[in-house]
């Protein structure tokens, strides 16, 4: 993954998520915070834009000062891309990819373990297409299927991931074989 896709990746909880704040660190030592509190460096609109900026060609893409990026504020890194947020004691698991929605619709669709009737959960897509990121939040609907929130929040996570390996594979062998036809 690039430096520019976890900027974007980060930038898009940031934004879409209440409370989220983004914590950057740079190769410079400099230290800028995210978020919508008065002790922000910048507020997660600004950050956006600043993303959105980055992947235009005719701008310095300014994710190569980063060296690292945390997400908190009412986010909780759980592990493997997936997020924790308790809202009105409701339980949400939150991930961002940059698969588009309709493919991560179709992940979810294979997604969590036998025996959970449809109804448990309800899953969210979010996408922000100047960033190019589609954000994924699952809610348990009921009490008892909290338990298996995170396996399905896990399982989600691993097919994003396996289908983002794919496709940045498929696309280097593509890139590669026209540098081939190119000599």
């Amino acid at each position: 993954m690039t430096s520019l896709e976890r900027l974007r990746l980060a930038t898009a909880l940031t934004h879409t998520v209440p409370g989220a704040t983004m914590h950057v660190a740079c190769h410079s030592g400099h230290q800028v915070h995210v978020g919508s509190h008065p002790g922000a460096d910048i507020d997660a609109c600004a950050m956006r834009k600043v993303a959105i900026a980055s992947g235009r060609r005719e701008v310095r893409d300014y994710s190569e000062l980063v060296a690292d990026i945390t997400v908190s504020g009412a986010l909780q890194h759980l592990g493997g891309g997936v997020y924790r947020r308790v809202f009105d004691d409701v339980e949400q698991r939150w991930l961002a990819t940059v698969l588009p929605p309709e493919t991560v619709a179709e992940l979810l669709d294979l997604c969590g373990p036998a025996g959970t009737p449809a109804d448990a959960m309800h899953a969210c897509l979010k996408p922000d297409c100047d960033l190019a990121v589609t954000c994924l939040v699952i809610t348990a609907n009921r009490n008892e299927y909290h338990h298996v929130l995170d396996e399905i929040a896990a399982s989600a996570s691993a097919a994003i991931l396996v289908e983002e390996l794919l496709r940045s594979t498929h696309q280097g062998a593509m890139s590669a074989s026209d540098d081939v036809r190119d000599r």
